[in-house]
């Protein structure tokens, strides 16, 4: 589809998730990149020796979340998957997701309470 020809909102969605997508894969990459040359060290070592810790294993788990939702989200893969299958794949990316702002909130030590009355503001 052209995206002239989308709505303003479906044009907006498909750009959010495009970003999402991206900087969720490149985050790990560029900190593991920024990991081995600092300790001057080969990529997979030091993604093996990160990997260890259940925060990032946590994190490797809701990045492949995300590549299967958007491969899965393809044309050519969605005419293949029933709308109920589809849809259940999509709430694994809500998984993901939230794993990655709780592990992010935690380490800003922002309060629930803040973060409630923030989202509800983007909300509205």
């Amino acid at each position: 589809m052209i995206i002239g020809r989308r709505s303003a909102p479906v044009a907006r969605a498909a750009l959010w998730a495009f970003l999402i997508f991206w900087l969720a894969v490149l985050h790990p990459v560029f900190v593991i990149l920024g990991f081995a040359r600092y300790d001057q060290v080969s990529f997979p070592r030091t993604a093996l020796s990160l990997s260890r810790q259940l925060p990032v294993l946590l994190g490797v788990i809701a990045v492949a979340l995300i590549v299967l939702v958007v491969a899965l989200s393809v044309r050519a893969a969605r005419r293949r998957l029933s709308y109920e299958a589809w849809h259940a794949v999509h709430l694994l990316l809500y998984a993901a997701l939230t794993r990655t702002v709780v592990a992010g909130l935690r380490a800003l030590k922002v309060p629930g309470r803040q973060v409630h009355a923030e989202l509800f503001r983007l909300a509205s």
